[in-house]
Formats: structure tokens, sequence, C-alpha cells
């Protein structure tokens, strides 16, 4: 007879390895486990990760490394060869190793193939079922002998989670069983389906930006998330007469910090904010954008692309993929990836048609009420939290088992 995850007096761990505590991969583990953690209240979270110590939870259990941050120039570093990836990650390895001898959980939960790899043949002599949930690139990173390691290794696997038919197809090939590898798409929190046309314009007299047309950046501030382009199109437009009429917002943080403050100092008409985990702080930036300049890989949307057409913002994006070896070998983002009435991918080689384009758009007022509802209307039926619910069940079927 199975076990009820519903019963309160069920008693369950998970043990999750991440080597970062931001951006899009650490939201897709951290909103799922919050919302297990309220349906089935006796589960116990335990977290170890490598970073700065800004980040802490009341929810879970935190065995921080004071370490590199991962965002930004490290991340990039580390994740241009399997060896860089693997000496940065040996700390968080030896810590997780002593964790899971401790605390034996049921699911060892990882982001990323790293964190799951050393510590998989242990967890799986100890009965622990893993999953690893993956946000990155196996066939333009990785060379024969890395994948034949990682395809040994994933028969301890019990579940990868992917964030795209795409990605599937790009694990599929490193599986011992390509049915272990499940499609979850990005989903918004529904902070952000929340936005409404009252509570836009508050927030836009609030920071007195109701006169303006503003174009609002959130994410890694760096060359690889392509926030480099959009500085060159603020160059652009500041050559025309009605530049002033623009607003650029910058929240993250990344390598290109630097650069955004040079800006901030030359141009009144550029401001620059911390990275932010705060949902309610996120919606008040969503609420005054008129449109976001967001990035993607070559068959799903980033994180901030969702939520801002969440928020019915739409998007304006580069055809870079943001995977940096696809972009070395000027593989393009198909161009509708995204329908025309929600947002644009643009030519990321032309600058002076993308700043022409953001003229046109502000001069014929083209962002309405329309392409809001359609906005919106496009993140509700593909990217809504119910696409949460797959992890959350998972989880739970394993503990099943």
């Amino acid at each position: 007879m199975n076990k009820k995850l519903s019963s309160s007096t069920l008693k369950h761990s998970i043990l999750i390895i991440t080597p970062a505590l931001s951006g899009g991969g650490w939201i897709s583990i951290e909103e799922p486990i919050i919302e297990l953690i309220k349906e089935v209240k006796s589960f116990k979270v335990i977290v170890v990760a490598l970073g700065p110590a800004k980040h802490k939870s009341k929810i879970y259990s935190l065995f921080r490394l004071p370490y590199f941050n991962y965002s930004g120039i490290v991340g990039f570093i580390v994740n241009l060869n399997p060896l860089f990836t693997t000496l940065y990650y040996i700390p968080l390895v030896i810590l997780s190793f002593f964790l899971l001898l401790i605390y034996r959980p049921t699911i060892l939960l990882c982001n990323g193939f790293c964190s799951a790899l050393f510590s998989s043949p242990l967890a799986k002599i100890m009965k622990i079922k893993i999953i690893v949930s993956y946000h990155g690139e196996i066939e333009h990173y990785l060379g024969k002998l890395t994948k034949k390691i990682i395809n040994i290794f994933s028969r301890f696997i019990d579940i990868v989670l992917v964030n795209s038919e795409g990605s599937k197809m790009d694990v599929i090939p490193i599986m011992d069983n390509p049915k272990k590898v499940i499609v979850v798409r990005h989903w918004a929190n529904k902070i952000f389906f929340s936005m409404t046309k009252k509570y836009r314009e508050m927030i836009k007299q609030r920071m007195r930006l109701q006169n303006k047309f503003v174009v609002l950046y959130v994410g890694e501030i760096s060359h690889e998330k392509l926030a480099h382009l959009l500085l060159y199109v603020i160059e652009k437009l500041s050559k025309f007469e009605d530049f002033l009429d623009f607003y650029f917002i910058f929240v993250g943080t990344g390598s290109l910090i630097y650069k955004i403050r040079e800006f901030e100092r030359k141009f009144q008409n550029i401001k620059h904010f911390e990275y932010t985990s705060n949902r309610e702080k996120l919606l008040e930036f969503y609420a005054v954008a008129d449109i976001v300049w967001s990035f993607a890989d070559t068959t799903y949307l980033a994180r901030p692309a969702v939520e801002a057409l969440a928020t019915g913002t739409p998007v304006i994006i580069p055809d870079l993929p943001t995977i940096y070896k696809k972009a070395q070998q000027n593989i393009r983002i198909p161009h509708d990836l995204i329908p025309k009435d929600i947002g644009w991918i643009v030519n990321a080689d032309d600058i002076d048609n993308i700043a022409d384009f953001l003229l046109q758009i502000k001069r014929q007022n083209m962002i309405d009420d329309f392409i809001r509802f359609k906005c919106q209307s496009y993140a509700r039926s593909l990217h809504s939290p119910v696409n949460m619910k797959i992890i959350i069940e998972t989880i739970k079927q394993l503990c099943e088992k």
C-alpha cells in the first residue's frame, strides 16, 4: 500500500545542491519547493550552496559556503570548460557528501548535472532518489569523453527536468533512458499575473515616469545575456531629439555593471537597480515598463521574458541565443519563437534598425491595452504557475516509491 503525501505525519526530506541562490535555475527549484512545503508541512528541506551571504530563508535549512559569486563573469568562466566546472564544484561536493550521510534525505535535488554526478553514486547506495534540474546546453559545450561519463552516471539519476522540447532533445543522447527526461516550461510567479492598468498607472506616477517610454532590462547584466547590445542601441538613440522621452532601467548584476554605471553618469535617463529576488519589487519594475529587452535560447524564452509577458508587457529579444557557444557559431533564434503581436525577435547585427524600431514603437504608440491583453493571455496559456505542479507531483511520486 502506497504512503500518501497529504498526511501531516509523514516525514520526508530533500537535500538540494546548487551552485547559486539566484537566477532562473534556482527559481525553478525554489518556487516549487516552497509550494510543496505549503502542501506537505512535514517535508524538511536542506539546501547546500555556494556564494555570498545575501540569501536567507526561514523555510529551509541553508548551508552556504562563502565562495566566488556564480552570477556574472565567474559563472561564464566556469561553464567554458568541464575541468573548470569540476574544480569550482569541489567544495560543494565535499559538503554535500557530509550532509547526505547526516540527513539521509528521501530526495536529492541537484541544480545542474555537475551537482549530481559526484554525489549520485553515494546517494544511490543509500537508496536516495535523484532529480536533476537542468537549464544548460550539452551539445555545444561537452566533448565525447565528458558525454560518455555523464551517460554512465545517468543510470543513477531518476528524473531530469528541462525547460523545453529543444532542451529535452539536447539531453536525451547522454541519458541511459530518455523517459527520465521531463519538460517543465518556465512559469511566471502568480504575482506577475496580478498586474492591472490601475496599478501600472499608480507605480508610474510614483516613480515620475508617466510621460516616459520605459525600456526595462531584468537579469544578469553581461555580454552573454546581450545587455551590451541594448547599450549600443542607447548610444544610437541618444542622437535623436526625442531621446529623453525614453527611460532605461537595468535590474540585475553581472560583468557589465561598470558599463551601466558609466552610462548612468553619461545620460540622465538611465537608472540601475541591484538584483532583487523580491517579487513585489520586481512587479513594480515591470509595472513601469512599456517594453522589456530580454533574451532567449533557440527553443525557449528566458524567465524575465516570461515574467514580462505575464504582466502584460511585450518583449524585444535579439536573435542571438544566450548559450555562448551557440552564439559563437552564429546559430540564431527563429523569429517565430513568439507571436509578433506580443513581442519581437530582432536581428542582433543591425543596431541601427533596432534603434529605429524602438523609435517607431514609441512614436506610433504601438503598446496599447490590446497588446498587453494578448501578452498576458499568451503567458497564461503556456507559462502559468500550473507548470510547477509537474515538479511537485514528480517529487511526491518518487517519495511514494
